[in-house]
């Protein structure tokens, strides 16, 4: 007796073999830096003192920023809108304020004039450490 291969069998072996997706590579302290980040904020916009929505890195990723608490601040709206828009399409302002950082200038190395802690330096731990003289 000859047993009839079923069609859809045929169509499978003929596909071509796909192999597994590589597991993707988190980023390392991304977890940990958004948690210290979001207590350090209180979920709130660390330049206006609105409701923070995302994450800004003041060194870009591509620019060899990392994921830390010194190199991250909560602020309101997305890449394009509101603060978080702002500092990243006024860059020499957002300097100013400390909310973005020039090639060479390394995380906790400028203070930001946060409008929830005064003039502060972000710190390793998610903390901020005021300026002598300036409001904290």
């Amino acid at each position: 007796m000859t047993v009839h291969p079923n069609p859809r069998n045929l169509v499978r072996q003929m596909w071509p073999k796909v192999k597994p997706r590589a597991k993707k590579v988190k980023a390392p302290g991304k977890a940990r830096t958004l948690r210290l980040v979001g207590i350090r904020s209180g979920g709130m916009c660390e330049r206006c003192g609105g409701r923070g929505h995302s994450t800004h890195h003041l060194r870009n990723v591509s620019q060899g920023g990392e994921w830390s608490p010194q190199n991250c601040v909560r602020l309101c709206g997305s890449g394009s809108t509101l603060c978080h828009g702002w500092v990243t399409t006024h860059s020499k302002e957002a300097w100013v304020e400390g909310f973005h950082l020039e090639a060479g200038e390394e995380p906790g190395s400028r203070p930001i004039q946060s409008a929830l802690h005064g003039v502060v330096y972000l710190t390793a731990a998610g903390g901020v450490t005021p300026i002598e003289g300036g409001a904290a």
